[in-house]
């Protein structure tokens, strides 16, 4: 095997133990977020078994085997991995825009964002007036509050859960 291809041909690599060490460092960076910052064996245990379960399964090691080439042998799979060339999309058009518009109060930062888009564009198109900068300083500040709601959201989800933890350890 070709010492600079060798990481392409591993399945095992490439469809469980790659996908393993990802959740670990994610799970090991929650914590850290949530400054828990000493890890013991039983926190560890107890980590690796909730991953391991979903990123060990043998529909990832047969997902590997596939994506590596090896089973069923496809040369072409492996050949077409080594060379990556991607086709930019298409710009969008003033009609898709449109299309994509729908009215009423925007719940995601997507929505939010084609619906500004949709009224800067018909601002653009009446006039060059000051209204243009002020609708993008508030879509900007709408923008901020919706990431910053989900953020801490998620902080507190998770804040929660490692309270739940410490005190099920205290127990």
């Amino acid at each position: 095997m070709l010492s600079h291809i060798s990481h392409l041909l591993q399945p095992l690599d490439v469809g469980c133990f790659s996908p393993l060490k990802a959740a670990y460092r994610n799970q090991i960076h929650e914590l850290a977020r949530q400054r828990v910052f000493y890890i013991d064996k039983v926190d560890f245990l107890q980590i690796y078994l909730r991953i391991r379960n979903t990123v060990l399964s043998a529909q990832n090691i047969h997902a590997g085997f596939r994506a590596s080439g090896l089973v069923p042998a496809c040369p072409e799979r492996v050949l077409s991995s080594l060379t990556v060339v991607r086709t930019p999309s298409p710009p969008r058009t003033l009609a898709d825009a449109e299309g994509a518009w729908v009215a009423g109060t925007p719940s995601n930062i997507d929505q939010l964002q084609r619906q500004a888009r949709y009224v800067q564009d018909l601002l653009r198109r009446s006039s060059q007036s000051p209204s243009t900068l002020a609708m993008r300083k508030i879509v900007k500040g709408c923008e901020l509050a919706m990431q910053s709601n989900v953020i801490l959201a998620v902080e507190v989800s998770k804040l929660r859960q490692t309270l739940e933890l410490c005190e099920r350890k205290q127990r």
